[in-house]
């Protein structure tokens, strides 16, 4: 049970302890673990909530959670560690210059506070450092005995005749009382504007309560709470099956740049640093234990896992996002090759998306249209999609590296109608819904839509976006890589078109009308709510998007030239995904809503202005990202063999903190963490 991440800004890791933890005897004497970037996760102290002076509990066998919990910087600074000893009752401090391989000597633990009036604190739980002055919370949450229902049991066993908040001012301090009874309280912060934020984990009632500084003080507080925020949202066990019946938990707090990060049930609320009021929601769908920032990122401890998120700067643009990212399918679930063109039907409730790349049993890249749906997960909707329908296969299939299907939208008939580009046929088709049967549809049923242009086979239809029944599309010759080709170069010189242009058909049954003459290497392609042509251009020297100027609101003539570009600065952090490393900085699909464009681009979903092209944020995924769709309440992404989604947000403020995505920067594939806890950086 991981908790209480904590960022050293000085040398470039993250503690965070797990109170659970067990030893070789089946006791949980807890564990501070270490992550960085060169070693992963390691070992910081082991048995960390028993370590120092003093007896280990006679019955510690018992003990449900006898390891640390919050951990802090100490007055001297990241030098000196303070941690909470649930097995001890106390907060204990060393020097980071005494821990080796894992342990630290009995004599080089100090205990900082283990009383109050004389007799032992409860449990310290979470603590925060405020301008030299330690707070920290003592609830019974550490008194939990194993076979326990609820927290009841361990309120009967607290040694304290309250469940205080408390100060230390100084090093080698007192502590004192600063609150007298909080209301069932855990993690601690004090904002930017001086105001006390205390977790209420009331499983009925989860809130979190703000108490108002009597001048500027930070050991006097008003008594009564000036403003309580109830935690409102719940984990979604519908696409969390595991996570049913998880208690709603509210704990640990993190102040930030006017804001609090607090530890609640669905995720993490963005709280008002000044009212308390919520800003926000950052979802997890686990039990979340705390938070820390730090190299960049908000660290995350949920239950089992240590995550991350990349924090932006303040440019506004990620406030769409109310994250994480979910992994919906990758290579596990079904035998992903390239996937591109989500495409989500409201009414059937259902995501379509291509695999170009998807071989056939002969090896043959014949390409495949995919569904997922939460009833049955992903499924095949059109095997061989790539060369279905009337017309003979390329003589040299063989040699084709990425003949499947690309673009998906659908058509003029709305949903009962699906058009996709065909690299194998160098065509865009069209199938009615109704005549896709158990992953086949028969050739009589394909429709040819578009394949030829002033009486020449087109180059290889690529992206395609229907607006208001105008189809725009682009024809670069990605489609026509052969297998062992270095680069888009040789594809080009197969080109059957003198141009890389981009196309409209305005009805069904039209003629493609030439749109614009020569785009840069063209590929995505979107019409944003402002009625600029947006056109992805995949230049791996220079990736970028050009936005073009339509004359007089026309759907079919833009403007010759870009009115604007926008380079894609951002690469895949291969530092972080090692198998990232040599991946192209790829700029590929577009999609329009709301008066932005979501752009897949080198190191994710960039998201840009739909009026001026520039780059309002940036959500980051660490892989190949080569499309995206709007449905159902979230952004659905496809990023190499990964099918991906992250919820979006409604139009109140406060998710705008993040560039995303939630990373998982450790679970218990990686260590055997039980509860992990106050991650300090």
């Amino acid at each position: 049970w991981l908790e209480s991440p904590l960022w050293s800004s000085t040398g470039g890791y993250l503690l965070f302890s797990d109170v659970k933890w067990e030893n070789e005897n089946g006791e949980t004497t807890g564990k501070i673990w270490k992550f960085d970037y060169a070693n992963g996760v390691t070992t910081f102290i082991e048995g960390a909530g028993l370590v120092g002076p003093g007896a280990a509990p006679e019955n510690l066998a018992q003990w449900a959670e006898a390891g640390p919990n919050g951990l802090v910087w100490g007055w001297a600074g990241e030098t000196e560690l303070l941690f909470a000893q649930h097995g001890k009752k106390r907060i204990a401090k060393v020097n980071v210059a005494d821990v080796s391989q894992g342990s630290v000597s009995s004599e080089s633990v100090v205990v900082v506070a283990d009383t109050f009036n004389g007799s032992a604190l409860n449990s310290p739980n979470d603590m925060t450092m405020v301008n030299g002055t330690l707070l920290f919370t003592d609830p019974p949450y550490g008194l939990q005995m194993r076979g326990d229902a609820g927290l009841d049991p361990a309120y009967g066993r607290m040694t304290q005749p309250r469940t205080g908040v408390y100060a230390i001012t100084e090093s080698g301090g007192q502590p004192q009382l600063v609150l007298e009874n909080v209301h069932r309280p855990n993690g601690i912060a004090v904002s930017s504007a001086n105001h006390l934020f205390v977790a209420n984990t009331d499983f009925d009632a989860p809130a979190v309560s703000v108490f108002n500084s009597v001048s500027g003080s930070l050991t006097e507080f008003g008594s009564m709470p000036a403003h309580m925020t109830n935690m409102t949202h719940r984990i979604d066990s519908a696409f969390r099956p595991a996570a049913s019946g998880f208690p709603p938990l509210t704990d640990g707090l993190t102040s930030y740049e006017g804001i609090v990060f607090a530890a609640g049930p669905g995720g993490i609320y963005v709280l008002d640093g000044t009212t308390g009021e919520k800003l926000g929601l950052l979802r997890v769908d686990d039990l979340v234990s705390n938070s820390a920032v730090g190299g960049g990122y908000l660290w995350i401890t949920a239950n089992q896992r240590l995550l991350r998120i990349k924090l932006r700067d303040s440019t506004p643009g990620s406030s769409f996002f109310s994250g994480p990212i979910d992994v919906v399918a990758d290579v596990g679930d079904a035998p992903f090759a390239w996937l591109e063109s989500p495409l989500w039907s409201s009414t059937g409730g259902y995501l379509l998306f291509s695999d170009v790349k998807w071989e056939n049993e002969n090896g043959e890249t014949t390409g495949k249209i995919w569904k997922f749906d939460y009833a049955n997960g992903v499924t095949t909707f059109i095997e061989g999609a790539g060369l279905v329908g009337p017309g003979a296969a390329p003589e040299n299939l063989a040699q084709w590296a990425e003949a499947g299907p690309n673009g998906l939208v659908w058509g003029w008939a709305g949903e009962t109608e699906l058009l996709f580009a065909q690299h194998g046929k160098k065509r865009i088709a069209k199938v009615n819904v109704a005549d896709v049967s158990q992953g086949s549809v028969s050739s009589e049923s394909v429709v040819v839509v578009a394949d030829t242009f002033n009486g020449s086979a087109l180059n290889s239809p690529n992206d395609m976006t229907m607006v208001n029944g105008t189809l725009l599309f682009t024809d670069p010759p990605y489609g026509l890589q052969m297998r062992g080709d270095a680069g888009l170069d040789p594809a080009y010189g197969r080109m059957t078109q003198p141009r890389t242009g981009v196309y409209a058909i305005t009805e069904s049954g039209g003629q493609p009308q030439l749109v614009l003459e020569n785009v840069h290497r063209p590929n995505g392609i979107a019409v944003s709510s402002a009625n600029h042509l947006f056109v992805a251009n995949t230049d791996f020297d220079a990736p970028a998007v050009s936005v073009f100027n339509s004359v007089s609101g026309s759907l079919t003539e833009f403007g010759s030239m870009p009115a604007h570009m926008t380079n894609m600065t951002h690469r895949i952090d291969s530092a972080f995904r090692p198998a990232a490393s040599g991946f192209p900085p790829l700029t590929d699909g577009l999609t329009s809503y709301e008066g932005i464009v979501f752009a897949a681009g080198p190191g994710g979903i960039y998201v840009l202005d739909g009026t001026t092209g520039e780059k309002l944020g940036l959500l980051r995924v660490d892989d190949l990202v080569s499309n995206s769709a709007v449905g159902g309440g979230y952004l659905w992404i496809t990023a190499n063999q990964r099918l991906l989604r992250i919820k979006l947000r409604d139009s109140t403020p406060g998710s705008s903190f993040f560039s995303g995505p939630i990373d998982v920067v450790a679970d218990v594939g990686d260590a055997p963490f039980a509860w992990l806890e106050s991650p300090l950086w």
